[in-house]
């Protein structure tokens, strides 16, 4: 993740690349496609409807009906979440904490050194963490996730 950045996302703040990423762009993708048999096949209505359709663009909406969640491929902001939603008063004070305690890192290169599968045993549920695997680096047009990941 080239030049770490700290952004607020949607009233929550996260780590996200500061520069373009077509590598992570490509994993991102190639993760969508190859893994998908790890996702629940049955649409839940009540999760959908959660995820507030009317309030997304029309490709948006194409992608969650098609893979259950709306940012995947070009609409994919690869993050990593520090927060819950701050109240908009509250964020000047979570953003200058979050910069110092930060300060180290930001502007700097992440490694992505590793693919972790989570599983969500129920809805809503708590995340599990299912395996671990280790990424090599390849060319991103090359990237592909090998069927070890789905063990």
């Amino acid at each position: 993740m080239p030049k770490l950045a700290l952004r607020e996302l949607g009233g929550f703040f996260a780590l996200m690349a500061g520069a373009p990423a077509p590598e992570l762009q490509a994993l991102g993708d190639s993760v969508v496609r190859e893994l998908d048999d790890l996702r629940h096949p049955v649409p839940d209505p009540l999760r959908r409807a959660r995820r507030r359709p009317e309030l997304m663009s029309q490709r948006q909406r194409e992608l969650l009906d098609a893979w259950d969640y709306p940012y995947v491929f070009e609409e994919f902001r690869p993050h990593f979440t520090l927060t819950d939603r701050i109240a908009a008063d509250q964020q000047p004070r979570i953003r200058e904490t979050l910069d110092h305690y930060l300060s180290a890192e930001l502007g700097r290169d992440l490694p992505i050194d590793a693919l972790c599968v989570f599983e969500e045993p129920a809805p809503e549920a708590r995340l599990h963490l299912r395996s671990v695997h280790p990424l090599s680096r390849v060319n991103a047009a090359d990237a592909l996730i090998t069927t070890e990941a789905r063990q």
